[in-house]
């Protein structure tokens, strides 16, 4: 079902952590965002929250404790392969 187009200016600042998008439309198994500069993107709808709707604005921001754990058990797994 494809949802009226909306229009919705971008509010929203970006820093270098942390970026935030509007959900323009929703069409069937795609979401069409607004970036703050502008731009129309698609995204999965897998993507997002299951109660986002039109309208919303999504917040995109890089976990830099949770992405350096990941790589910390990553290098030890490898490390421990190493030693076999």
């Amino acid at each position: 079902m494809v949802q009226l187009h909306k229009v919705v200016s971008v509010c929203c600042l970006r820093g270098g952590k942390i970026m935030k998008v509007i959900i323009d439309r929703i069409e069937e198994d795609r979401a069409i965002v607004e970036l703050e500069n502008g731009e129309m993107q698609d995204l999965s709808t897998k993507l997002l929250p299951a109660m986002a709707a039109e309208g919303d604005v999504l917040c995109i921001e890089i976990d830099e404790d949770e992405t350096e754990r990941r790589k910390n058990r990553l290098n030890e797994l490898l490390n421990g392969l190493e030693e076999e």
